[in-house]
């Protein structure tokens, strides 16, 4: 009996992104400019593009894990902290086109620490960041929030009560702000590919516990969303004295051009 067929689509003339009049509109492949573009699957890890903000002596380093993973790690103190921010700033929200952020990682403890990833301003204290859009889970929950900031004003959103993080499970959160403004945030328990996400049954528990979990207009944000350069942005926080860990699988932000 033979293999079953690869569900590869195959285009073997070429597929494009660009314009008929753009430089490689006859490429055969898309334009990877498209789009600015930051994605570490953190199978290389390189410290001086990450400004890294501790509090205590945390660690952040490769670890052997199928996938890539950057592990950090705190020390023990009641607020030792572990921030990572990429080192340069380089994304900006603009009307009329679209961001993209995606974090992927995993929490050993859900109850103690203080968890952030999304686009932040430059800061060494990024959880109360003047300028930014991102999720946290505060100490004593597993429930998740979208933040969004404009000089120092905050817009918060939570995320439904039966969306929440589980210790030692991997979970993917996202982010889009839409060429309108407008603010969607998501969530997805565990990652890779999943044939059920693909089926119409709106009333199914376990596919209404992903995607999309939280919409904010762009009216309903005070003060409108802040035009601040932004970094891919995560960390931990205690609120115990013990240490707690962070494994990042991947991060990705995209703006279109």
């Amino acid at each position: 009996m033979s293999a079953p067929d690869s569900l590869t689509t195959r285009i073997p003339n070429g597929v494009t992104n660009a314009a008929v009049y753009a430089t490689m509109a006859a490429a055969g492949m898309p334009d990877p400019s498209w789009a600015h573009l930051y994605h570490n699957d953190f199978d290389t890890y390189l410290a001086s593009d990450w400004t890294v903000t501790k509090v205590g002596a945390g660690t952040t380093a490769l670890a052997a894990v199928d996938g890539g993973q950057l592990l950090i790690t705190t020390t023990a103190g009641a607020a030792d902290a572990v921030y990572n921010q990429l080192t340069t700033a380089g994304f900006k929200l603009q009307a009329g086109k679209d961001m993209f952020f995606k974090f992927s990682g995993v929490l050993a403890d859900v109850s103690t620490e203080v968890f952030y990833a999304g686009m932040i301003a430059t800061s060494a204290t990024p959880l109360a960041a003047a300028d930014g859009i991102w999720i946290t889970k505060a100490a004593g929950t597993a429930a998740l929030v979208l933040n969004i900031a404009i000089g120092g004003v905050l817009t918060t959103a939570p995320f439904p009560a039966a969306i929440a993080l589980v210790a030692g499970v991997q979970f993917e959160l996202g982010l889009h702000i839409d060429y309108l403004g407008n603010v969607e945030a998501f969530f997805n328990p565990g990652t890779g590919a999943d044939w059920a996400q693909l089926g119409p049954d709106s009333n199914n528990p376990t596919l209404n516990a992903r995607g999309r979990q939280v919409f904010v207009p762009n009216a309903s944000i005070t003060g409108g969303l802040t035009q601040a350069l932004l970094n891919p942005s995560f960390g931990i926080l205690n609120t115990s004295a013990a240490a707690h860990t962070l494994g990042v699988d991947y991060v990705t932000a995209v703006r279109n051009r």
